[in-house]
């Protein structure tokens, strides 16, 4: 259960770092076509790794102790909210991509990690505020925490609406913070 829960927070984590993991290019070129998408998507990345950096410790939970695991968890879902709202802070201050229609999918980015970001709000409501007394009530609180996460699993992060535009596309395989993210510690 606890493994099913973490699993569900995880794919949530996943979508702040995987929005500069798979933004990440291989290819080298010989220069980028606009410098300013570069430097936003430089910008982009650098917070992204920031968030990931605070997401890799992840929480340790003993279902021998529950309230602790209860904490354990809803600190983990405060870390993560932190996170998206550094991701979405950060689009905010930098305002559209500089590229052709980089309104709409600004909009579009932030829409989705606020979304997220709500849903991991909720979830860690829901098991903060939980009557925890042993092992069962403890597991059901997780299972109700856990639907939330259900809803948004299959989010990919706001790097999918920004890829969609190819100007932003060729931007963050360019910038060197993005490629970066992709390369072991």
């Amino acid at each position: 259960m606890i493994r099913r829960f973490l699993a569900g927070a995880l794919s949530v984590a996943t979508v702040v770092a995987a929005a500069g993991l798979t933004a990440c290019g291989s290819g080298e070129q010989e220069g980028p076509e606009n410098p300013a998408a570069v430097a936003w998507a430089e910008e982009f990345c650098r917070t992204v790794r920031g968030g990931g950096d605070l997401l890799s410790r992840l929480p340790k939970v003993d279902t021998a102790e529950p309230d602790a695991g209860r904490t354990a968890l809803v600190d983990y879902l405060g870390r993560i909210s932190t996170a998206l709202t550094e991701v979405e802070t950060m689009l905010r201050r930098e305002g559209a991509p500089p590229v052709d229609s980089g309104d709409a999918a600004l909009r579009r980015a932030v829409d989705n990690v606020t979304g997220t970001r709500s849903a991991v709000e909720e979830a860690r409501s829901t098991l903060a505020g939980a009557e925890i007394t042993d092992a069962r009530s403890y597991e059901r609180a997780i299972t109700s925490a856990r639907s939330v996460f259900d809803e948004v699993n299959l989010v990919e992060g706001p790097e999918r609406e920004l890829r969609a535009n190819p100007e932003l596309d060729a931007a963050f395989d360019d910038a060197r913070a993005c490629r970066q993210l992709g390369a072991p510690a």
